[in-house]
């Protein structure tokens, strides 16, 4: 499921993070279609 997410761009990998746990972004277009809030920002 994460490989055709983020073929089709609903995920993106987070580069941003600096553990070693691989992180993924999901792009705002589509956080409203899911109902997912904005989880750690101001």
């Amino acid at each position: 499921m994460v490989s055709l997410g983020l073929e089709v761009g609903l995920l993106q990998i987070d580069s941003g993070s600096r553990d070693e746990a691989e992180r993924y972004r999901v792009p705002e277009l589509y956080r409203k279609a899911l109902g997912m809030g904005r989880k750690g920002q101001a």
